[in-house]
Formats: C-alpha cells, structure tokens, sequence
C-alpha cells in the first residue's frame, strides 16, 4: 500500500464511529456467542451483514449496582453477586 492509500486508510478508520459493547464473562469467552452478539448490534446499527462502517470496541461488564436494599448487582440488576 503506497502512503496516500496508507493515509486514507486511516483517515476513513478514525472516522468510524465507536460502538462500545460491555459483555459478560459467559458471553466473552464463547465465540458462537461472541458472534450472536456482533451479528445483533450490527442489525441494530442498520446493517446485520457486516459492521465495517463501525469501530466495534468490547470490555468486559465491571460495573456494579446497589439496591436500596444493599444488594450488589454485577453488570445491572439481573445479576446479584452480594
């Protein structure tokens, strides 16, 4: 690839929009599920054939809820952990 399509390469990655995607371990680390999950979101976005127009971005759910209770939820309120 000469420089000027190098740099139009990279101009058209960064102008992808970010689509950050928080994923369980249980979803992560199963790769049919990891598919399930791109396959939705690309519908979602417009276009379930591919996502080639967006900069897909996972991490894992580290995020915890509390109750007025006190209860500790992982990941939202489906997933008591304490």
């Amino acid at each position: 690839m000469d420089g000027r399509n190098a740099l139009s390469f990279e101009r058209q990655r960064e102008a992808a929009p970010v689509v950050t995607i928080s994923i369980p371990a249980k979803i992560a680390y199963n790769i049919d599920a990891m598919h399930d999950v791109v396959k939705r979101v690309a519908g979602i976005l417009g276009c379930d054939g591919c996502h080639s127009g967006f900069d897909f971005r996972f991490r894992h759910v580290l995020d915890f809820v509390v109750n007025q209770e006190g209860e500790i939820f992982a990941g939202g309120l489906e997933q008591r952990i304490g």
